[in-house]
């Protein structure tokens, strides 16, 4: 149920509306699971982008495409996330929007990941792109631990009973 109230305010948002590149992700069993979006009749003019682990360190973006499908479960990666199938893309796409997942989330748009720094490398790239956090209420807590290579999100999208909006350092949260 969280998860398709979180799908809905992204569909909601602006900035998914203009964009035309997205990257989303395959979802963990911890995580919101918005890879519906795909579906939905507003993707049919974006591009849709999923993570795809090349080595230890390094994720790339992959094109999704409806007839490919994505890995099965037999078909996971080391790490047990699915991917689209397909020929990898020579080139990396103009992205507006990247929602990112998380294990937490604070107020200020910091993130805690799962510990590898895949996600901070890959969005050390896009840095002129709309970075959004997504999470269920109990991972979104007061303050996380933070280091230098860790990237901030723009916004963090959780659900609760109300809205609320708080700006801090040009980061906004938003729980619905």
């Amino acid at each position: 149920m969280w998860s398709a109230e979180i799908k809905a305010k992204i569909l909601q948002m602006p900035i998914y509306q203009q964009a035309r590149h997205i990257m989303l992700y395959a979802a963990l069993p911890d995580e919101a699971n918005i890879t519906s979006i795909i579906f939905d009749p507003s993707a049919i003019s974006k591009k849709i982008w999923f993570p795809k682990i090349i080595d230890a360190e390094t994720i790339i973006p992959h094109l999704y495409s409806p007839e490919k499908g994505f890995t099965t479960d037999s078909e996971k990666t080391p790490y047990q996330i699915k991917e689209p199938r397909g020929k990898i893309q020579s080139v990396w796409p103009d992205l507006d929007l990247i929602i990112v997942p998380g294990l937490a989330f604070d107020h200020a748009g910091h993130r805690l990941g799962r510990g590898k720094g895949f996600y901070d490398r890959f969005l050390r790239k896009y840095p002129q792109c709309y970075k959004v956090g997504i999470c269920f209420p109990y991972q979104l807590v007061n303050e996380i631990p933070v280091s230098e290579h860790d990237i901030n999100m723009d916004l963090i999208i959780s659900v609760s009973n109300k809205m609320s909006e708080k700006k801090d350092s040009g980061r906004t949260t938003v729980s619905f």
